[in-house]
């Protein structure tokens, strides 16, 4: 196994280690381990098992034995559905409950009456996150235009009513 963007080698544990995991943690996710030097050979950690309870990934509880060494072994992967703003979540949800509504029925049914103001909070940063998509993407300002989510969206959707429920 060899260091790469999904695998990380640290010697030891240092508080500058907190930058490469939320680091990883914006990417897609990587393999940090601790008491292994640069060039892959196990040095071990000191008190490994004090530093896995302490740390502050909830899912890093067990050390990795290697022969005649303890290694921290800490899968960081990123979120599995990005967090969303308030607004967003709302047109999420509505999308998720009726299908797809067009620009006067999602104003109508969540109160709001500025066409700017929907497009500007609401629509544009779920389309730009690809929540949601037109239904007539050829014709964006066609008067029949309306928007449902998209298989990301139902994701999102499916996280967030999970995060409801527990």
């Amino acid at each position: 196994m060899k260091e790469s963007q999904y695998i990380e080698w640290k010697e030891t544990w240092r508080d500058d280690c907190l930058k490469w995991i939320c680091g990883f943690a914006n990417a897609e996710g990587v393999v940090l381990v601790i008491g292994r030097n640069d060039k892959g050979v196990a040095v071990g950690l000191t008190n490994v098992a004090k530093l896995l309870q302490e740390f502050p990934l909830p899912e890093v509880k067990t050390p990795v034995e290697t022969p005649g060494k303890m290694l921290g072994k800490m899968p960081i992967t990123p979120p599995v559905t990005p967090p969303v703003t308030p607004p967003v979540e709302v047109l999420v949800r509505l999308l998720g409950q009726a299908g797809a509504l067009g620009n006067a029925q999602i104003r109508a049914r969540m109160g709001l009456k500025d066409r700017a103001h929907l497009r500007e909070r609401y629509l544009d940063p779920a389309l730009s996150e690809g929540l949601i998509e037109p239904t007539i993407p050829d014709k964006l300002n066609s008067r029949l235009q309306q928007y449902r989510l998209t298989a990301k969206g139902a994701d999102v959707l499916a996280a967030l009513l999970k995060r409801t429920n527990s």
